[in-house]
């Protein structure tokens, strides 16, 4: 309780008074400890549960008048079963909720809020979402709301689930055209199918330009000799990657070869080729396969 106002009532002058149902002619008076300031506090020994409580504090200032709250008569409460609430994290305990990690206690009836964070940051890239929950006893046996209100009426668990994830950064290069960049968080655990990127696309200047190759995290994908063609297929998660689709305008020949520079980077991650040359030996040249 709070004593107000602060300096006029003697602190050895705070009283507790009570008297419980199942001794009812059995009046205690305790006085209560000063714990800072005007705060003074005090418990009643463990009763049985359903045992009624009638209580009274009692004030006594300097000058020995006293007064009591209530004004008149008691006030009233009910012992009820002391039940614990355990609060986890799987696979760990990730964020702050509320009530925190660990175990609590409750009077039985009471209505427990908790709440978890949605998201958590590990680092930039990297991000624990909140994906849910289970329970035992009063807690929901299992939701996907990072909040669950509930009466607790038997000692219970609530687990907060957690999903590690990893950023996905898709963008597209067009030597100095900078495409929009999005922005993805995958499961660790998954995957992510990569639209096929068009073959060509038109600037805001209105030049054209030509895929020529996939780049994971700045290195080409596939990696050579694999063509590195529109089509890029399932990028697995386990760690942050960035995508970049790279164009090359399209009409583009640096090494005047007579073959684009898009078509030798995508097929051979390089220009200055030799277009008579037949690698594959099928008897057409670098020049007749790209014509």
């Amino acid at each position: 309780c709070e004593a107000e106002p602060v300096g006029i009532f003697d602190p050895s002058g705070v009283a507790l008074v009570w008297r419980s149902s199942r001794e009812p002619d059995l009046v205690h008076t305790q006085t209560l400890s000063q714990t800072v300031g005007n705060r003074f506090e005090g418990a009643i020994a463990a009763q049985p549960a359903n045992t009624r409580i009638d209580y009274r504090l009692c004030v006594r200032n300097h000058a020995g008048i006293e007064t009591r709250w209530p004004a008149e008569g008691d006030a009233t409460f009910y012992a009820t079963d002391r039940l614990t609430l355990t609060i986890l994290g799987s696979p760990y305990d990730y964020g702050w909720p509320e009530p925190a990690y660990g175990v609590h206690s409750f009077a039985s009836g009471l209505v427990v809020n908790a709440s978890a964070p949605v998201l958590v940051p590990l680092a930039e890239d990297t991000r624990m979402a909140n994906i849910g929950h289970f329970g035992t006893g009063s807690a929901p046996q299992s939701g996907t709301n990072s909040s669950v209100t509930f009466q607790i009426d038997t000692s219970s668990y609530l687990v907060w689930l957690w999903q590690r994830q990893h950023r996905l950064l898709l963008t597209s290069d067009s030597g100095g055209h900078p495409q929009p960049i999005q922005t993805l968080w995958i499961a660790a655990s998954g995957s992510y199918t990569v639209p096929e990127a068009p073959e060509s696309i038109t600037v805001s200047n209105g030049a054209a330009y030509a895929f020529a190759e996939w780049l994971l995290d700045g290195v080409r994908a596939p990696p050579l000799p694999a063509r590195s063609g529109p089509s890029f297929g399932v990028l697995p998660m386990s760690a942050p990657h960035t995508l970049t689709a790279r164009y090359l305008p399209a009409d583009l020949d640096g090494d005047a070869n007579g073959v684009q520079d898009w078509w030798e980077i995508q097929y051979y991650g390089a220009n200055g080729l030799n277009p008579l040359s037949d690698d594959d030996s099928d008897g057409f040249t670098l020049l007749d396969e790209f014509l």
